[in-house]
């Protein structure tokens, strides 16, 4: 979440991250390391805070916040570095939502960026299907389209000075917390290289490890790479041009279904959350993701 005393007043909740702040001077990152359950306390700042399940992500949003940034802001530039400092979940690549309050009499909205189906899909597609871990499983990604379109509409700052935080992350690395090494560690266990070569290669353990230790530096030169790109070039530029081009060419070689005009026409949308009357407040939630359905609200 996020919440300002900056005009206008601005509440934001990012899935599956989330992110708080008072933009201010000064702000305050703080995350639980992944997999510790640590007892629970009050945590207070003057001027901002921000949360994320990564440290080196949190501390981006909070120098966001320093610069002058809004929540949206904050929030767009954390979760782009959650894309180098999460690899089991953050992601440009993927999909999610953001929950906005504008402020005083403003009505939330939701920013719905989750992956759509590609054109050539169809509804018995999967039937029989037994490998959950393959190119046909892949949906068009609508991450950067979704975090472009909360800037444009909530942001200040430039998109650039936001997208480069993640991308000195991808290119200088970040020292990994025990969390993320026994979850790399675990993936690359089940992870044949016959199967996933290149997630073997982007992930291999320093040279003369067999496995990620805490404290270990993790590089992602490709990753870094393809973030210079979009920080110069802009949004726009995962969709068409050489990235769009790159990610057809993957999909065609390892059996997937999206193309290159399934991601130049995916579009972002900011549509109405649902709300409904709880325990004598009323309560505003994202709507059901594209892919599957839920039910929150007591009848």
């Amino acid at each position: 979440m996020a919440f300002s005393r900056r005009l206008p007043w601005c509440l934001v909740a990012l899935f599956p991250w989330m992110l708080m702040d008072v933009p201010s001077s000064v702000a305050l990152a703080q995350a639980v390391p992944r997999l510790v359950i640590l007892p629970a306390e009050d945590v207070t700042a003057e001027h901002g805070m921000v949360v994320s399940v990564s440290p080196p992500a949190s501390d981006v949003g909070r120098d966001v916040l320093k610069a002058g940034g809004t929540a949206v802001d904050a929030t767009v530039a954390t979760a782009l570095a959650l894309a180098v400092t999460w690899p089991e979940a953050g992601n440009i690549g993927g999909g999610g939502f953001m929950m906005v309050w504008p402020g005083k009499s403003a009505t939330p909205v939701c920013v719905d960026y989750r992956e759509t189906a590609p054109a050539a899909a169809t509804p018995d597609m999967f039937v029989g299907e037994d490998k959950p871990f393959t190119h046909r499983m892949v949906g068009t990604p609508g991450t950067v389209r979704g975090l472009a379109l909360a800037h444009q509409k909530y942001g200040k700052l430039p998109w650039r000075d936001l997208v480069l935080p993640a991308e000195k992350l991808a290119r200088e690395g970040f020292a990994i917390d025990a969390g993320l090494a026994k979850s790399i560690n675990g993936v690359l266990k089940t992870a044949s290289e016959k199967d996933f070569p290149e997630l073997r290669r982007v992930f291999a353990p320093p040279e003369g490890q067999a496995e990620w230790q805490t404290g270990d530096r993790l590089t992602q030169p490709d990753l870094g790479k393809t973030l210079a790109r979009l920080a110069d070039e802009g949004p726009d530029a995962f969709y068409r041009g050489v990235i769009a081009e790159q990610l057809a060419a993957e999909m065609k070689q390892g059996g997937g279904l999206i193309t290159a005009a399934d991601l130049a026409g995916y579009q972002a949308k900011i549509q109405r959350p649902s709300a409904a009357p709880i325990a004598g407040t009323r309560s505003t939630a994202l709507l059901p993701p594209r892919a599957e359905a839920s039910c929150w609200s007591r009848c």
